[in-house]
């Protein structure tokens, strides 16, 4: 058995100063307490610097996506980025891939990542993932908008859901985005029974004018595409989105430019989940969500890395120091809420994850160079994984 303590310990819902962690040879959470009048005398205790708290939930992510590292330049707003991602996914071998996968899988798990969210397009991250130590629910994305494409896309998506299915991996089908499927295969796979779907939603401001009509970049970009590309109607795809929530947990990722009177309506809901990547937004095209807003509207704000082709690396601690940066009011204790237990609660994984529950396995990570006065992450805060 061991007996861990720190200047606070974060159980996924409070911090508790010089909380005391006991914990089973196999990492099974024994028992949660405040501190003993005198720590030294607690047998066999291991004092750490900083906070300890649960494994972490990474939101969003695209592993697949790893060897484009450094690719991409910066700001080249969302149309650019696609097309660029579209245009270099295949430009190296499937042996790059794998490394860069492998790589950024066990850099995750190292810094305390226990569980991710990941978006997936092929089977190339399968057999990573069956080794990994980290729990992965794969989301299998489809994109699509050729009405003659249906039957194809739904297809394939499904023939990749049943491949991580087979292999025992948690999996769901998912759209991209309202604005890259077709009307028809956005509403089929919002029918199908999950219990867990993820959507990008207004990612940028070319988005939400694309959805009121403005000729831009982006939709000259979906034109090249399919030149009877027809801009979908918002208020009717939210509709749709509106009554599939009403069975399945819902992570609606980047938030960026939300319009107030089409979707604000949405956010209040116990199964919605918005996820931001702040430092995907920043790469992309320098901006963040107005998170205040965010906070007004939902109590289950979740925080995802995106990919390494839009961001500098998978360090979630990285993500909460950017909105930290933007928005220093916000209390610590509800920014590491967002990496553990509301991950935890998206993926229906409480009793597993996110939290100090006696009789979990969640993972046990250790904050260094946290300011302990201002109850702050600064630039050289980490995350480690302790067990």
């Amino acid at each position: 058995m061991k007996r861990l303590s720190a200047h606070y310990l974060f159980d996924g819902i409070n911090l508790i100063k010089f909380g005391v962690l006991e914990i089973d040879d196999d990492g099974t959470i024994l028992s949660v307490s405040k501190a003993a009048d005198n720590l030294k005398e607690i047998s066999g205790l291991s004092f750490y610097n900083g906070i300890l708290m649960p494994g972490m939930i990474n939101m969003h992510c695209h592993l697949e996506l790893s060897d484009l590292h450094k690719a991409i330049p910066e700001n080249t707003g969302l149309s650019g980025f696609i097309a660029m991602v579209n245009n270099l996914k295949s430009i190296n071998k499937a042996e790059t891939k794998l490394k860069s996968i492998e790589k950024a899988d066990n850099t995750m798990y190292v810094s305390g990542i226990a569980s991710v969210a990941d978006v997936c397009n092929s089977d190339i991250s399968l057999n990573t993932k069956l080794k990994s130590n980290i729990y992965y629910h794969n989301f299998i994305e489809c994109i699509g908008i050729r009405k003659s494409d249906i039957f194809k896309k739904l297809t394939d998506c499904k023939l990749l859901l049943d491949k991580f299915n087979n292999a025992g991996l948690s999996t769901s089908l998912t759209p991209h985005a309202i604005y890259s499927l077709h009307p028809e295969l956005f509403k089929t796979i919002l029918d199908v029974n999950n219990n867990i779907f993820s959507l990008h939603i207004f990612e940028s401001n070319q988005e939400r004018e694309l959805y009121n009509g403005v000729e831009n970049s982006l939709l000259s970009f979906l034109n090249n595409i399919d030149y009877d590309y027809k801009i979908p109607d918002i208020g009717l795809s939210l509709s749709d989105l509106k009554n599939s929530m009403k069975n399945a947990n819902m992570v609606l990722v980047h938030n960026v430019d939300l319009q107030k009177d089409i979707c604000y309506s949405m956010y209040s809901s116990e199964n919605v989940f918005p996820c931001l990547c702040p430092n995907s937004n920043i790469f992309i095209s320098d901006r963040i969500p107005d998170i205040d807003n965010l906070m007004k509207l939902s109590n289950n704000i979740v925080v995802g890395t995106d990919s390494l082709a839009s961001n500098h690396n998978l360090s979630l601690i990285a993500e909460l120091y950017s909105i930290s940066k933007f928005y220093p009011d916000i209390p610590i204790v509800e920014l590491l809420k967002w990496v553990s237990s509301n991950g935890a609660k998206a993926l229906g994984l409480q009793q597993k994850f996110g939290n100090f529950t006696i009789g979990t396995k969640p993972g046990v990570v250790l904050l260094s160079n946290i300011d302990l006065k201002k109850l702050s992450i600064t630039p050289k805060t980490y995350s480690r994984r302790i067990i």
